[in-house]
C-alpha cells in the first residue's frame, strides 16, 4: 500500500510522503523505547534501588514524550500529507486522461475512471490519517519492543521472534486468498459501472420499450453476478480473519507460557510481569492488524486500481511530429488491420478519399463504419498497416494535432455544463460573435437559442441533458462549421436526429465540401447520391465502392442494402 500511495504521490509528494513515514516510525520507535523501560524500573524496584528505579522512570517519561510529540506532529502533518496527495492524484489523473486515446473512453472505461476519481479520493483521504500512521505504528513499535526483548531475557525474546514471522505469514496467507476474491469482484463491479453507463446513455430507447432499470437484462445480471462475488469475498475475507486471529492467540499463549516458565524458573517474578506486558504490547497490534485486514485489503485494491490507471498507457507520440494537414488531405487507408480484444474488425482494408471530396461509407451493422472514423481520428492505433494524410502516417503526427486537424460529428454528442455559446466556442475559441452566428445559422443552433430562457446564456447541463438528442446533433455541428477542419467525419445517425438536425448535416457538409475531405456515415439514399465517392464495407474489407447509381447496377449486395 505505502508503494501505491507513493506512486500516487508523485514525484513532488514522494520526499514528503518518505519524511512523514520516518517521522511516524520514530514515534513507534519511541514508544516502544518508552515501554521497554518499564522492566528495568521493576527490576530495580525488586532490587530495592529506588535511585536507578527512578532514573529509569524518567528516560519513560522522556520517551513517552518525545513520542507524543511525534505524534502531534504526524497528526498535524497527514492533513497536510492527504491534501498534497489528493490534490497530486486528481492533476495526475487529469494529465493522464488527456494522454489516454480516445477510444480508451468507450465502453465501462469512462464509467471506471469517473468512479476512481471520487472513491480514490475517498481512499487517499482515508489512508494518510487512519491507516498509514497507525499502521507505522502498529509494526514499528512491537518491532522495537522484539528487539529491546533479546537484550532482556534472550529466551523471551527468541520465542517473539519466531511468532511475529508465523504471524505476518499468516497475514500474507489470509491476502493471497481475498486478493483472488477481490479481483473477481472488482471485474464485476466494472461491468456494473459499464450497464449502468449503457443505461443512462440509451434511456431514450429503453422507455420506448418499457424497460425499467431492473428489467434491463445487462445491467440485472451483472448486479446478480456482482452480489454473489461480494458474498464470496466477505467470505474468503471471514475465512482469512479466522485464521489470522488463530495464529496470533496461538503466538501470544506461547509467549505467555514462556514467560511463565522462566519466572517459575527463578527468574525475578516483576520483571516477569514487565516482560509479559510487553508482550501485550507486541501481540496487541498484531492482534489489531488482523482485524483491520478487511479495510486494508479493501484500501489497497482501490488505490492499485488509481494506480493501474495512472499507469495505462496512452497513446506513442512521435518525439518529432510531422505537422498536420492545413489543407483537405488525400487520407489513405493502407493494409489495415484492427480489431478489439479478440474480435476482429478490419483485415486488410485498403481504401483512399481524394482531398477536398465527400466520401459516403455504407455497411451493414457491425461492419466497421464507426471504427474508420474513430482510426482516421486517431482514437486508436491500427494493428497493422497504417492511416494516412498525404502520405504521412498519423503515428507520425501529435494524436493532438491530428485531432486539431479533425472536426467529429458523431450520434452521441456529449455537452459541457456550461452555456450554449460556450459549447459552440469549443470548436475554434477565438472566433468572432459574427462567426458563431453564422456557424449557428447554418446549423440550426438558432433555433435552439430562440426557445431558451437566456438565450445563448442559457446552460445547457450536464453532457447537455436540457437539450434533445437532435439539438446536441446541432450544436455538434456548428461547432464543426466554426472550427473549418481540413478533415469532417460525420455520422448521420438518423436514429438520435430530428428534422432540423438532419438538414444541419446535410447543410454543412455542402458548406464544407471543397474545403474539407469528408467522410459521412451515410444513412439517407439523398446523402450517397451527392457522394464523390460510395463504399461499403463488408466482412473487414471494401465489398464495392463507386457512385451510387452505378453501384445499385453493379453490385447485389449494395442494391439489397438500399432495398431494405
Amino acid at each position: 500500500m505505502i508503494a501505491q500511495i507513493e506512486r500516487i504521490a508523485g514525484q513532488e509528494g514522494r520526499s514528503t510522503l518518505r519524511r512523514f513515514t520516518a517521522v511516524a516510525v520514530a514515534a513507534g520507535v519511541a514508544q516502544g523505547l518508552s515501554l521497554a523501560c518499564l522492566v528495568p524500573v521493576l527490576a530495580h524496584l525488586a532490587q530495592g534501588d529506588f535511585s536507578s528505579a527512578l532514573w529509569w522512570l524518567i528516560a519513560m517519561v522522556v520517551g513517552a514524550g518525545v513520542h507524543a510529540l511525534l505524534t502531534v506532529w504526524v497528526t498535524r502533518g497527514s492533513v497536510d500529507l492527504t491534501m498534497s496527495l489528493m490534490s497530486s492524484m486528481h492533476r495526475q489523473l487529469a494529465r493522464q486522461l488527456m494522454r489516454l486515446p480516445m477510444g480508451w473512453f468507450d465502453g465501462g472505461s469512462a464509467a471506471n475512471a469517473s468512479r476512481l476519481s471520487v472513491r480514490g479520493t475517498m481512499f487517499v483521504a482515508t489512508a494518510i490519517g487512519d491507516v498509514l500512521a497507525p499502521l507505522v505504528g502498529y509494526v514499528a513499535t512491537p518491532l522495537t519492543l522484539v528487539l529491546v526483548t533479546f537484550f532482556l531475557d534472550w529466551r523471551l525474546g527468541l520465542s517473539l521472534a519466531v511468532g511475529v514471522p508465523l504471524v505476518y505469514a499468516s497475514t500474507m496467507l489470509a491476502r493471497s486468498w481475498s486478493a483472488r476474491a477481490d479481483a473477481r469482484l472488482t471485474a464485476a463491479e466494472h461491468r456494473t459501472d459499464a450497464a449502468l453507463l449503457d443505461l443512462a446513455k440509451h434511456q431514450t430507447a429503453l422507455r420506448g420499450a418499457r424497460v425499467a432499470g431492473s428489467g434491463y437484462a445487462p445491467l440485472a445480471s451483472s448486479l446478480d453476478r456482482q452480489r454473489r462475488l461480494g458474498m464470496s469475498a466477505q467470505l474468503a475475507s471471514a475465512a482469512s480473519m479466522i485464521v489470522q486471529s488463530v495464529v496470533v492467540q496461538t503466538v501470544f499463549g506461547a509467549v505467555v507460557t514462556v514467560a511463565v516458565w522462566r519466572g517459575l524458573g527463578g527468574a525475578d517474578p516483576l520483571v516477569m510481569i514487565g516482560l509479559i506486558l510487553i508482550v501485550t504490547q507486541v501481540v496487541g497490534p498484531l492482534r489489531t492488524l488482523s482485524e483491520l485486514g478487511t479495510a486494508l485489503r479493501r484500501m489497497d485494491r482501490e488505490l492499485a486500481q488509481v494506480v493501474n490507471l495512472l499507469d495505462e498507457p496512452g497513446l506513442p507520440e512521435p518525439e518529432q511530429p510531422v505537422a498536420a494537414p492545413t489543407r483537405p488531405p488525400e487520407i489513405a487507408i493502407d493494409a489495415v488491420r484492427f480489431g478489439y480484444d479478440d474480435a476482429m474488425v478490419f483485415d486488410g482494408l485498403d481504401l483512399t478519399v481524394a482531398p477536398g471530396s465527400i466520401t459516403a461509407i455504407v455497411g451493414p451493422s457491425g461492419s466497421g463504419k464507426t471504427t474508420l472514423t474513430r482510426l482516421i481520428a486517431r482514437f486508436y492505433d491500427v494493428d497493422a498497416g497504417a492511416v494516412r494524410f498525404d502520405r504521412v502516417d498519423v503515428r507520425d503526427m501529435a494524436s493532438a494535432d491530428v485531432l486539431g486537424a479533425t472536426s467529429l460529428v458523431f450520434q452521441d454528442v456529449y455537452l459541457l455544463d456550461d452555456t450554449l455559446r460556450a459549447n459552440v466556442l469549443l470548436g475554434r475559441p477565438e472566433a468572432t460573435d459574427a462567426e458563431v452566428d453564422a456557424a449557428a445559422k447554418l446549423a440550426r443552433v438558432d433555433e435552439i437559442v430562440d426557445c431558451l430562457p437566456e438565450g445563448w446564456a442559457t446552460r445547457v447541463g450536464e453532457g447537455g441533458r436540457l437539450l434533445s438528442g437532435g439539438e446536441r446533433q446541432r450544436v455538434s455541428v456548428a461547432r464543426a462549421v466554426l472550427k473549418r477542419a481540413p478533415v469532417l467525419l460525420v455520422d448521420e445517425g438518423t436514429s438520435s436526429l430530428d428534422a432540423s438536425a438532419a438538414v444541419a448535416v446535410q447543410e454543412a457538409i455542402r458548406e464544407l465540401a471543397g474545403s474539407a475531405t469528408v467522410l459521412v456515415i451515410a444513412h439517407q439514399e439523398h446523402t450517397v447520391a451527392a457522394a464523390d465517392q460510395v463504399v461499403m464495407l463488408d466482412g473487414g474489407r471494401v465489398a464495392a465502392a463507386g457512385i451510387h447509381e452505378d453501384l445499385l447496377a453493379s453490385s447485389q449486395a449494395y442494391a439489397r442494402l438500399w432495398a431494405r
